[in-house]
């Protein structure tokens, strides 16, 4: 799929919500974020 969207916390959180069934390809910065979110859910006890 691919979408024009303004990039907010609220999207961040949507990406998240599709687990490991979403793969963000573009922006970098994009990406990037989700990548670091996921590492921080892995990290809470």
């Amino acid at each position: 799929m691919i979408l024009q969207v303004a990039n907010t916390r609220e999207l961040l959180g949507w990406i998240l919500s599709f687990g490991s069934g979403v793969k963000v390809l573009k922006p970098e910065r994009l990406k990037q974020a989700v990548k670091e979110e996921a590492k921080k859910l892995l990290a809470q006890p």
